[in-house]
C-alpha cells in the first residue's frame, strides 16, 4: 500500500507541540486557524470560547455538550457541527464534518477523532508532524 504525504505541521517548542494549519467551516464562516495535534484529546476540535461568542453572534446553533478536560474534570461545552475544508495545503475534495467543541480559555486543539482517520507521524528530530493518505 502507498502512502502519499498530503499535510505537514510545524513543531513549536512552547508549548511542546505540533501545529497543524487548517481551514474550517461553520455555518456560513470559513476561517482558517492553527489548532495543536493533542493525542489526548479523543474528540475532533476544541476552540476556546471566544469561538461560541463569534458563533452565537451569526446565529449558528450550538448545544451543550458534557466534555471530559485533560484533568479529569466534567464540564459543558458548546458544541458546533463544522468541517474541515483544507489542511495545511491539501483541499478536500470533499469537507471533512467534525464536532467542534468551544469551552474556556485554552489552546486550539485537533483531536485523535481526526489523527485517526490518516497516518499520522510524528518526527521529533526533524520536527514536523506529517499526514499521509493512504492508497
Amino acid at each position: 500500500m502507498r502512502k502519499t504525504v498530503f499535510a505537514k505541521g510545524m513543531y513549536i517548542s512552547d508549548p511542546k507541540m505540533y501545529v497543524l494549519d487548517i481551514e474550517l467551516s461553520i455555518g456560513s464562516l470559513s476561517q482558517r486557524v492553527k489548532l495543536k495535534a493533542d493525542t489526548g484529546f479523543n474528540g475532533g476540535v476544541f476552540l476556546p470560547e471566544s469561538f461560541s461568542e463569534k458563533f452565537d453572534e451569526i446565529n449558528i446553533p450550538g448545544y451543550p455538550a458534557p466534555l471530559i478536560l485533560a484533568d479529569g474534570s466534567r464540564v459543558m461545552a458548546r458544541l458546533y457541527l463544522g468541517n474541515i475544508e483544507q489542511i495545511d495545503k491539501y483541499r478536500f475534495d470533499r469537507a471533512i464534518s467534525i464536532p467542534i467543541y468551544c469551552y474556556g480559555q485554552g489552546a486550539s486543539l485537533i483531536g485523535l477523532e481526526l489523527l485517526n482517520r490518516w497516518i499520522s507521524e510524528f518526527n521529533g528530530i526533524e520536527s514536523y508532524l506529517t499526514l499521509y493518505l493512504m492508497g
